[in-house]
């Protein structure tokens, strides 16, 4: 059975590539997210929570990337 993209035609194979690709760096993206979220609830220094707090938030830029990035490859 063909994959198709979502307007019928077939997906083709470096588009697929293209998607998996994506879905691993959101994969990675989304642990790295988790993972901050718990340092950042066991930091008590102040600067270093602002640090982490920082990091995070270019964690969630980086989702936003990739999800741009997918919606170009869908289309």
């Amino acid at each position: 059975m063909t994959s198709q993209h979502p307007t019928g035609a077939p997906a083709t194979n470096h588009g697929k590539a293209e998607l998996l690709r994506a879905y691993d760096h959101l994969c990675n993206a989304a642990s790295l997210s988790l993972a901050l979220e718990m340092a950042i609830g066991r930091v008590t220094d102040e600067q270093q929570r602002a640090a982490l707090e920082a990091l995070a938030g270019q964690v969630v830029d980086r989702l936003e990337d990739i999800k741009v990035a997918v919606e170009r490859i869908r289309v």
